[in-house]
């Protein structure tokens, strides 16, 4: 049995530095660190796993940029062929490097969640407050005009897919505890709303998509929560009731 592993994982770092900038952190650690430092080399040793890791999420990245452009020579279809490519650039810019656009951003996230599931095999490798995270790349995108509102809702959409294709591997007496139901998908917990570091409202257009994506895939992953409090926006209140409604006790 693998652990159970709550990990909150820190993916707006992820999205603004990129592996390639977290590694040139870790050498900048490394070469600063004095000879007289406590337990210098317990720290050496990890930053210089931490580096390994980050050479492995850049390799992860190219791998599938390659898979894309393999998959892309062999299609027939013109539409799709320009999609896969469009794939492929994604994959090349994360998550070795800071995201640029909302598309790039939600890549990053998924890639990062899904190594860290792998890696730790734990139930519960969490990417938090999407709507916080992501929000600057859709506003952004929306002002240049890189993306749609209905494009951006369909890629929360695929992203809530993604979330119920993560079983977690387990012996066959672990069946015999637990039965069948429920009990082998990863839990991957969206946190939506709240406050700023300020205390004011942080609620945004994104709360609200991601909200819809919960109505429209209708599936137990990702987990969802919403934080609500004085300023709470009444709308974001009733579409959460109006969602939760529907069955299945999203969001929490």
């Amino acid at each position: 049995m693998s652990p159970i592993g709550r990990t909150m994982i820190d993916v707006r770092k992820v999205i603004a530095s990129g592996f390639a900038g977290i590694k040139k952190e870790i050498g900048e650690r490394i070469a600063e660190c004095p000879p007289t430092a406590p337990r210098r080399d317990e720290r050496i040793r990890f930053w210089k796993a931490a580096a390994e890791v980050c050479d492995g999420m850049i390799r992860f990245g190219a791998r599938y940029a390659e898979e894309a452009r393999r998959l892309a020579a062999a299609e027939g279809s013109a539409e799709r062929r320009k999609e896969l490519l469009a794939i492929a650039g994604i994959c090349d810019r994360v998550p070795a490097h800071p995201a640029r656009t909302f598309r790039e951003a939600i890549q990053s996230c998924w890639f990062t969640q899904l190594v860290a599931l792998s890696e730790h095999g734990g139930e519960g490798p969490a990417p938090g407050r999407l709507d916080q995270y992501l929000y600057p790349f859709y506003q952004s995108d929306l002002e240049a005009g890189r993306i749609t509102p209905p494009e951006a809702q369909e890629l929360l959409d695929l992203y809530f897919l993604k979330g119920n294709e993560t079983p977690k591997p387990r012996p066959s007496s672990s069946f015999i505890k637990f039965g069948r139901s429920g009990n082998i998908n990863v839990n991957n917990h969206i946190t939506i709303g709240g406050v700023d570091r300020n205390g004011c409202d942080a609620t945004n257009d994104l709360s609200y998509m991601l909200l819809e994506s919960q109505a429209h895939i209708h599936l137990p992953r990702p987990q969802t929560s919403i934080r609500i409090h004085s300023q709470s926006p009444p709308d974001l209140v009733d579409k959460a009731v109006r969602v939760n409604s529907l069955g299945g006790g999203l969001p929490q």
